[in-house]
């Protein structure tokens, strides 16, 4: 804003429980690569975003009203408890923020390395060439078959990346193509 860089709401709330106030954002030509706190290095991309990899629904994390912090309620069973954010616990965006904390503390990083783009534009391509000649060689309805295993295994494909190499890798433009 006005040419100032503010960390999100997270990061702040991350920053002010690690009594951290400055962090180092590595930038390029391109953008922002990282972001380190302290010796935490967040992966981001070019506009300093992170993937967000969820824990599960909502009440992963337990909710604390501010108004029960500030009066003492939360008592020393709960003395575990770092960092607070300003929402009432019906408000996703508080589960949101919790949950980027946590992927920072426990340096439980979703990435997205310089070959998936490759890889994501390869796919399309593949997908766009095998169907079109499957479609062209015959316009029977049996192709639907060929097409949609091949779907599944852009899916299957998809998912073990994320498994195996914590990586984000998107099969919906691979699936448009088909």
């Amino acid at each position: 804003m006005d040419g100032k860089q503010y960390p999100s709401l997270a990061l702040a709330t991350l920053m002010k429980a690690m009594g951290r106030k400055n962090i180092i954002a590595k930038t390029s030509p391109i953008g922002i690569e990282s972001i380190r706190v302290g010796k935490t290095t967040i992966p981001v991309d070019a506009k300093g975003q992170m993937l967000v990899r969820y824990r599960g629904g909502m009440e992963e994390f337990p909710y604390y009203s501010a108004m029960d912090i500030l009066s003492g309620k939360v008592g020393e069973k709960n003395s575990r408890v770092k960092s607070v954010t300003p929402f009432a616990s019906d408000y996703p965006g508080v589960e949101v923020h919790a949950t980027i904390v946590d992927n920072i503390l426990t340096r439980d990083f979703l990435l997205k390395p310089d070959w998936v783009p490759g890889l994501e534009l390869l796919l399309v391509l593949a997908a766009g060439i095998i169907s079109m000649i499957l479609l062209t060689w015959s316009r029977s309805m049996w192709m639907i078959l060929p097409i949609a295993v091949m779907g599944a295994g852009i899916v299957y494909g998809s998912l073990h990346v994320f498994r195996e190499y914590n990586a984000y890798l998107t099969p919906m433009y691979a699936l448009i193509a088909l």
